[in-house]
């Protein structure tokens, strides 16, 4: 894993954490944070971007990210960027209510494939349970044949 320090004005305000997996040519985004005094301005929106394109200069295929469900700002900022959600994962992360004070809390994983459409194979319907294929079908993914 590696760690990106984010600086304004030679104080650390912020980091982003990513994993690259060589064999499955991935890109997994796993923490990002931002002081509150910078998310509204230029730094808040460069994460995506930011992402994106150390993805694609690592030739990464798949883009992997997950993203609170405690505020909606960065999952639209994931569907903006073209990102879709593949899942919502419950207990995933772990959110401080007070000192000393933390819980288990849900996170949405979203994707973003990099891969040309050709090199993108979608399972046929016959390789599907029922609850999994409504699920693909109402997240919107892509097509089943």
């Amino acid at each position: 894993m590696r760690i990106v320090w984010v600086e304004r004005a030679g104080a650390r305000v912020g980091l982003m954490s990513f994993e690259r997996q060589l064999a499955s040519q991935t890109l997994h985004g796993r923490v990002g944070a931002l002081a509150p005094e910078e998310r509204a301005g230029v730094l808040g929106a460069l994460g995506f971007p930011v992402f994106e394109a150390l993805g694609r200069w690592l030739e990464a295929e798949l883009l992997l990210v997950w993203v609170t469900l405690a505020s909606r700002g960065q999952q639209l900022m994931a569907e903006r960027r073209g990102f879709s959600l593949c899942g919502l994962v419950p207990g995933f992360d772990r959110d401080q209510l007070a000192p000393g004070r933390s819980v288990r809390v849900m996170e949405a994983l979203y994707a973003k494939v990099l891969a040309p459409d050709g090199e993108l194979r979608w399972p046929g319907s016959d390789a599907l349970t029922p609850h999994t294929r409504a699920v693909l079908e109402a997240l919107r993914l892509g097509r089943t044949e």
